[in-house]
């Protein structure tokens, strides 16, 4: 027997995949706006931070653990300020102290990661190592970086604490660098 409502059916979901990839398509054309608008103001605030004779890498963990550290122990699920992570473990010339992506590599992974964001897919937490108040990224960069890029002041992390002596040191005035004032706006496109 014929069935009266199977090209009713058959429109409803044609016109559902089609708003669903229409969807998909414009969080993917986000990402990578947002993508160039990351690595233009990396390119700017790298150009200043020459300019100014700053470090604008991000600091590899190797350069700023102090000579006795201990050993860690792992310390759970935490919610942490991006602006406490300052160091990376293998990954400092990739990304620049703001979390800026500096390699043109970096993009169809940080875009994928971005796309799933817009989408409202949740991410793996990141994994950080604590020193101090300072945090180390050992897994997540891209996750960061887009969460930068999206305005968020916090992440989820996987932390490890890392017990030393001493606070991390990275420079005078922390792993950040600080923009003349003028300078702000044009790193936040």
């Amino acid at each position: 027997m014929l069935n009266p409502y199977a090209n009713y059916f058959a429109l409803d979901e044609s016109a559902a995949l089609r708003r669903r990839a229409s969807r998909e398509s414009q969080a993917v054309m986000r990402a990578r706006d947002l993508y160039r608008s990351m690595r233009f103001a990396g390119q700017v605030s790298g150009l200043i931070a020459w300019l100014a004779r700053r470090p604008d890498h991000l600091a590899e963990a190797a350069e700023i653990v102090p000579a006795q550290a201990r050993a860690g122990h792992y310390a759970g699920l935490r919610t942490v300020p991006v602006s406490k992570i300052i160091a990376s473990e293998g990954r400092s010339q990739d990304f620049d102290s703001a979390f800026h992506p500096r390699r043109e590599a970096n993009r169809d992974r940080w875009t994928k990661i971005a796309t799933l964001r817009a989408l409202g897919y949740d991410l793996p937490p990141v994994e950080l190592i604590q020193v101090g108040d300072s945090y180390i990224v050992r897994d997540g960069h891209h996750r960061i970086s887009v969460a930068v890029a999206m305005g968020q002041e916090c992440i989820d992390a996987q932390v490890t604490v890392l017990e030393a002596a001493s606070a991390l040191d990275w420079g005078q005035e922390g792993a950040r660098v600080a923009l003349p004032a003028g300078a702000a706006a044009m790193a936040d496109f």
